[in-house]
């Protein structure tokens, strides 16, 4: 193997100089010989391979055949293999108290791939350890080799004691799992088979992000089904599996707000918010910087050593100043916290930052679910229970927090102010579910009404699991197909609307025809669905009697 690495070597003697060995391997036509030249002033890295001869030694050949990149792929694959097949072996039969072979030489196999992992982590290009662990484990696949590999040593740690045996077993086979898995990384490499582990892999990236909007969906409405199912449950009868039977939204900036963004010297960023308001020149001299007042003017257009340090502003910003200072604008400009700021500024910056503000927004509205979801489970005592005043309180705010929505929107007329906040479907949405709460929580207090106000709540609890969705949508993976799913909701109500008229039309005439001497009642109404619906009747009875599950079948005839 000759290497000419990033070196300037004359190109022309190299593949002009006429010799045995090379004439045997390199046929140069005219044209190549001519543009040697153009070749030497390339800075490159050129690998010519030239055949094995009498000149290498035998422990130079076996050098050269072992570093191959094919072999070393192969003798990989066929160790791990052996590897899989030990450790299937190892979980298929029962574990004894002291570790077999089998046991010995995967956990010797495994401890070398942890060796191996911390080389490639020493061994990296960066010069900072954390910069090294942070590229290492930005591969999701060397993350679940690491989870995989550290869940076998904890394993292997409990197999020693007789008490934690059966739990080391169960970290065994759950661990074989994704080594099995792992497999495919390896079969991937196949020029057929490749591409199609590819896709499936994309596709489950794609499945996922449709399981967490379906399993949202699903326990919104899971809550309400066992909350009206079983209303006089307890705290104590729940277990684990009690749910499972049943099977941000963050508006940083308002749509209407135009926004102009510019890095300066990759450390402050200067965002301009401009509103639909014109007042005169000399009104703009005050600027929003942290809630604190400085001239406009002079933060841009006065050339100073402090602002020449942290601001360069071109010649073309410097000429629209002027038009900037005919515009309302607030001005918020993010700078790296110095010691210049005390600990109150650098809470109360850190307070008001927008990914904070969304943080802590998302993390109080998942405890004021857990505590709605827990308060509908549970039965409903007569007096409120302090999760119920704890949620009460939190919509009690969110209605003030709308109330203060409308009231400081920039319309000077009311009506216009409410037209513009309901003209969003989620503000509908919100506030009917925190009026039904509210008179769920007035009709708690009578006794003749508590079972209507507890179905109330379990109402309201279906639709705020569902709003989180409107959390989940802003993250870049799965908000894409809620706004998707969301869509294809909409087209899909709109063929319902077809459906359900095709469907009323026969089922009228289906039932006037079939009982010309009914009265009216309503059950003659729901009737004309019942053609269509299959199954509609048809209710299951589960009966257990002794190791055989019986299945009753009841069919209710219409009358």
């Amino acid at each position: 193997m000759v290497t000419f690495n990033r070196s300037t070597t004359n190109l022309k003697q190299t593949l002009s100089t006429p010799t045995h060995q090379t004439d045997d391997i390199i046929d140069i036509n005219t044209e190549t010989s001519k543009k040697t030249d153009e070749l030497t002033i390339l800075n490159e890295s050129i690998h010519i391979s030239i055949p094995l001869s009498s000149s290498l030694s035998i422990t130079q050949r076996f050098y050269e055949f072992y570093n191959a990149p094919i072999t070393k792929f192969w003798y990989n694959a066929i160790f791990y293999l052996l590897f899989l097949f030990l450790f299937t072996y190892m979980v298929l039969v029962r574990t004894p108290l002291r570790p077999s072979i089998a046991e010995y030489i995967v956990t010797i196999y495994l401890a070398t791939s942890a060796i191996d992992t911390a080389r490639e982590i020493c061994t990296s290009s960066s010069p900072r350890f954390r910069r090294r662990l942070i590229l290492y484990f930005s591969d999701f696949v060397h993350i679940c080799d690491s989870l995989a590999i550290l869940v076998y040593g904890i394993g292997f740690l409990l197999r020693f004691r007789s008490s934690t045996l059966y739990i080391a077993r169960l970290l065994y086979c759950l661990d074989v799992s994704y080594w099995w898995i792992h497999l495919l990384t390896y079969i991937s490499v196949h020029k057929s088979v490749g591409p199609y582990i590819h896709i499936a892999a994309q596709n489950l990236i794609d499945l996922f992000n449709f399981i967490i909007i379906i399993l949202v969906v699903m326990v919104s409405f899971g809550v309400s089904r066992q909350a009206i199912k079983y209303p006089n449950e307890l705290c104590d009868d729940y277990n684990s599996g009690t749910l499972s039977n049943d099977y941000t939204h963050c508006r940083l900036s308002d749509e209407n707000d135009l926004r102009k963004t510019s890095i300066i010297n990759n450390d402050v960023s200067v965002d301009f918010v401009l509103e639909n308001k014109n007042v005169d020149n000399q009104s703009i001299e005050m600027v929003t910087f942290n809630r604190s007042t400085t001239n406009l003017k002079q933060t841009l257009s006065t050339p100073t050593h402090q602002t020449d340090d942290i601001i360069d502003i071109n010649t073309e910003t410097s000429k629209k100043t002027d038009e900037l200072t005919i515009l309302n604008e607030s001005i918020h400009i993010s700078i790296p916290l110095s010691s210049s700021l005390s600990i109150t500024q650098r809470f109360y910056e850190f307070y008001n930052a927008p990914i904070t503000k969304f943080w802590y927004n998302a993390i109080f509205y998942l405890l004021f679910l857990f505590l709605f979801t827990y308060m509908v489970l549970v039965r409903t005592p007569l007096r409120p229970s302090i999760a119920e005043y704890i949620v009460t309180i939190y919509l009690a705010t969110s209605a003030i927090d709308t109330a203060r929505e409308i009231c400081t929107s920039s319309s000077p007329r009311f009506r216009r102010r409410l037209i513009l906040y309901f003209s969003d479907f989620v503000h509908i949405c919100d506030s009917l579910a925190i009026l039904v709460y509210g008179i769920g929580f007035l009709l708690r207090f009578r006794s003749s009404t508590l079972y209507i106000a507890r179905l109330l709540y379990c109402l309201d609890v279906s639709y705020w699991w569902i709003h989180l969705l409107t959390y989940i949508s802003v993250h870049k993976s799965v908000g894409p197909y809620i706004h998707i799913a969301a869509q294809n909701l909409i087209d899909l109500f709109n063929f319902i609307i077809i459906i359900l008229v095709v469907m009323v039309s026969f089922g009228v005439s289906r039932q006037a025809i079939k009982y010309p001497n009914e009265l009216w009642s309503w059950r003659s109404v729901s009737a004309c669905f019942g053609g269509f619906i299959a199954f509609s009747n048809l209710s299951l009875q589960y009966n257990t009697v002794g190791t055989y599950q019986l299945i009753k079948l009841q069919v209710t005839p219409s009358k």
